[in-house]
């Protein structure tokens, strides 16, 4: 496990797709920007060019960018209630928590 907490499964997934150490913080950064604009824009989503260029720029090569949008979708697309499943499988209510 590389970090204790229930974004470690993503953090470890972005790193067995060879996403370096030094860029996981910032590609953590861009995969929420983008899921977040998956939201928005539904089907009609499309990458912007300045954004496929800052994951080039942390030496992310196609088949990367491909993989953290394909998880970016999958992060838009998980249906939202008001209880937050844990890695290690319990239930946990979650509305109305600060």
């Amino acid at each position: 496990m590389y970090i204790c907490c229930p974004g470690g499964r993503i953090i470890r997934v972005l790193m067995e797709n060879g996403i370096a150490r030094e860029n996981v913080e910032g590609v953590l950064g861009v995969l929420r920007y983008i899921a977040g604009e998956i939201g928005r824009e539904g089907d009609a989503f499309e990458l912007d060019p300045e954004v496929r260029a800052q994951l080039e720029d942390m030496g992310l090569t196609d088949e990367q960018i491909d993989f953290v949008v394909g998880l970016a979708h999958r992060l838009a697309s998980r249906p939202t209630d008001d209880y937050s499943e844990r890695e290690n499988g319990i239930r946990q209510r979650t509305k109305g928590r600060g």
